[in-house]
């Protein structure tokens, strides 16, 4: 992840929702700094490492949830929304 800003909001969202994500954060930002993986995160990066640091970094998480959205124990959206708090 590169060096920036610390963002004030970390848009959490699942892969069915980028697009969607995408026009939440072109709406936030640039007034509102925000961290949006397919925006922020550089080829090369490890998102395992990066996207944990990055939600930990930001002041909040913002939790895209649509019909796309599972939410169940096992799922990677859970997990990002729990801070890899819950076990797979």
């Amino acid at each position: 992840m590169p060096s920036r800003v610390r963002p004030a909001y970390f848009i959490a969202h699942a892969g069915r929702d980028t697009a969607r994500a995408e026009a939440l954060y072109d709406v936030l930002h640039p007034g509102v700094s925000c961290f949006l993986d397919k925006r922020d995160l550089l080829p090369g990066d490890d998102w395992d490492i990066e996207l944990p640091k990055a939600q930990r970094l930001a002041l909040a998480t913002v939790v895209l949830v649509s019909a796309s959205t599972e939410l169940d124990r096992s799922s990677e959206m859970t997990r990002v929304c729990l801070g890899g708090m819950v076990q797979g």
